[in-house]
């Protein structure tokens, strides 16, 4: 596995707890999103970059929004984002997906607490899934956003109402 820069919101427990375990991995470094609040330019050399955060209330993803506008990397570099939960979790990750896409940048892979509450994943599950694709390079989020973007709204309405029900 190459190196790996994992930035994450140290306000909270759980991003804290799950990125000192991914921490654990003598490749992955991790950076608390609180100290780089006041930077204008963050440059990152490693080809593996993950964002993990938690959404509170109304705000999206607060601590990354310093973060993430500006950071400058290679735009061939393999980017993860985790949200471990909060009130709106899949809109703050399509904001933070929004806002890579504005500096060039995109998402490969994208977890979130609702995803590995439906899998019944324990926390190792969860950090073995997420350095297995980071090796791997398996980008699962865009091959799913093209699919989406081919099926009609009927379709994907029809889809997402399925799951919803198999969830309950």
């Amino acid at each position: 596995m190459e190196e790996c820069t994992i930035y994450y919101e140290d306000a909270k427990p759980r991003c804290k707890a799950l990125a000192e375990k991914l921490a654990e991995d003598e490749k992955i470094t991790i950076r608390k999103a609180s100290d780089f609040q006041k930077q204008t330019f963050i440059y990152e050399n490693n080809s593996n970059v993950g964002f993990i955060f938690e959404n509170s209330g109304k705000k999206n993803y607060p601590s990354l929004k310093n973060v993430i506008p500006s950071i400058v990397m290679n735009k061939s570099n393999y980017i993860f984002i985790v949200s471990t939960g909060g009130i709106r979790e899949l809109e703050s990750l399509v904001a933070v997906n929004a806002d890579l896409e504005k500096r060039g940048y995109h998402a490969d892979n994208v977890y979130s607490k609702n995803i590995f509450e439906k899998h019944h994943m324990n926390q190792n599950q969860i950090i073995s899934k997420i350095t297995d694709d980071m090796e791997a390079k398996e980008t699962n989020y865009s091959a799913f956003r093209k699919r989406v973007d081919t099926i009609s709204k009927k379709d994907l309405r029809k889809i997402l109402k399925h799951g919803y029900q198999a969830y309950r």
